[in-house]
């Protein structure tokens, strides 16, 4: 990058800007997930409700990779 910015001192403007922009885009996508993990909340069974909080990992899936996991834990340690 240094070489760049020697060459074209507005890159490293540029790649500034584009990195706030990806930090933003992250946010919003992260504010999006809990989001419709909020709305699920009324829906789901109070035994799975704890999937919906908002420390449990997603992934490209909304409840994450390991969901059937720990929806049989939770089924398991509520019996």
């Amino acid at each position: 990058m240094a070489v760049l910015e020697k060459e074209n001192p507005k890159y490293a403007e540029v790649v500034e800007n584009c990195n706030e922009a990806l930090a933003l885009f992250g946010h919003a996508n992260n504010q999006i997930v809990l989001t419709r993990r909020d709305f699920l909340k009324p829906e789901i069974r109070d035994e799975y409700v704890h999937l919906c909080n908002h420390s449990a990992p997603f992934t490209s899936l909304l409840f994450g990779d390991e969901f059937l996991k720990l929806a049989e834990r939770l089924r398991t340690l509520s019996k």
